[in-house]
């Protein structure tokens, strides 16, 4: 693979040594731009990776290659996408956070943009840092990026942006009319390449970036990621299971629906939307359990009557809260992220200080409590509830 994707890119790069190395500066830039051409960067660990740790010229290519890959095989740090939704997740996320950090900036850039759109430029974010900056800005960035993870691409990819809309806010810069001429994403792509700023003085302007915490643009990835896969999922349902009192089923019916994924269960008053495989509740973790709690941030509750409601993920809401980073990091502890679990007695929907729905091994009775994971009221007055008529439906496509 390397040898095959790195020939489609050699031709473009210079022929130039590193400074105080032996190795052909486009050697070193050939692994970063295969990786990203394979990987797309986003999940990490510590690794031995010769791009920051040891002299390019002691390393082969191939070995260079395998090191930045490892990055992939990383379950503390998210560092690589490896999927085109993840990838379309990625640049969506660089685009929301611009539009809240970078303000002046991103709004220069639509402006610039024209018919093309601002889309069409933020695609192409991680080419900014990996194929187009200067090798020395290069190797600083990498140097913060295997220490801190994603969060120090999105930072430098902001602070591209400010530094462009320093140097082409003017009209009479050369760098307006670049863009005016050519395009603003070439533009881009030459202004990285031929970077004014010092290296010191573009992380200075990236970590100067205030309150752009690892939390916050979390949030805004998994958001960004459940609204696209939400435009997939949502093409027509069908009724995979019914019940009433007349009809009480066993613990089979959880065999019945248990391979369904994005099912909707309702209940006369309330139900909940439940974007993973029951099945999952079987999958282990890295110790080898259960998993006690499984699902994601696409699940939430509702009511239809009396009141109709709808109570998504807290995760989902955090973002647009005003504050502290250190306090808006604080506000999503692991008892905010259980969405549902299951056993051969019980099924639960929402946890953390309650359960927002419970129900019994035969789906006849149920109890309903505030749980910190949707911040809901209980779903009915009582708390306790009996079961009259089930309905569980499963999306076309799902």
């Amino acid at each position: 693979m390397y040898m095959s994707v790195i020939g489609s890119r050699s031709n473009s790069l210079g022929s130039s040594n590193v400074p105080g190395a032996s190795i052909a500066n486009w050697t070193s830039h050939s692994n970063l731009s295969c990786t990203s051409a394979t990987l797309v960067t986003e999940k990490s660990q510590d690794v031995p990776c010769p791009a920051n740790s040891r002299p390019l010229d002691k390393v082969k290519k191939e070995e260079c290659y395998h090191c930045m890959a490892s990055l992939v095989a990383s379950k503390e740090k998210m560092f690589i996408t490896q999927t085109k939704l993840l990838n379309e997740v990625t640049w969506k996320t660089v685009m929301q956070i611009a539009k809240k950090h970078a303000k002046s900036a991103a709004q220069h850039l639509s402006r610039l943009s024209g018919a093309i759109g601002p889309e069409r430029i933020y695609a192409d974010w991680q080419w900014w840092i990996l194929a187009a900056l200067p090798f020395p800005h290069l190797v600083r960035v990498l140097d913060c990026f295997f220490h801190e993870g994603i969060k120090v691409f999105y930072r430098v990819a902001l602070a591209i942006l400010i530094l462009f809309n320093k140097h082409a806010s003017n009209q009479s810069s050369d760098w307006y009319a670049e863009a005016t001429k050519n395009g603003v994403d070439h533009a881009i792509d030459k202004f990285c390449r031929n970077m004014p700023a010092s290296p010191t003085k573009l992380l200075r302007t990236a970590f100067s970036i205030r309150a752009l915490s690892s939390q916050y643009i979390s949030r805004v990835f998994i958001k960004t990621e459940m609204t696209l896969k939400s435009k997939q999922v949502i093409t027509g349902s069908r009724l995979v299971r019914s019940r009433s009192s007349d009809n009480l089923p066993t613990s089979q019916s959880q065999v019945n629906i248990q391979m369904m994924s994005h099912t909707l269960t309702i209940r006369e008053v309330f139900g909940a939307y439940c974007s993973t495989r029951w099945f999952e509740r079987n999958q282990k973790d890295e110790r080898g359990n259960r998993q006690a709690y499984f699902g994601t941030g696409e699940t939430f509750l509702f009511s239809l009557h009396p009141l109709r409601a709808k109570y998504p993920w807290v995760g989902c809401l955090e973002d647009n809260v005003e504050g502290p980073s250190d306090q808006k990091e604080a506000r999503t502890p692991h008892a905010n992220s259980l969405f549902m679990a299951a056993d051969n007695t019980m099924i639960t929907i929402g946890g953390g200080d309650g359960q927002a729905i419970w129900m019994d091994e035969n789906i006849r009775f149920g109890k309903t409590d505030r749980c910190s994971t949707f911040n809901n009221p209980p779903l009915c007055p009582s708390g306790d509830f009996e079961i009259r008529v089930l309905e569980v439906y499963g999306f076309s496509g799902a």
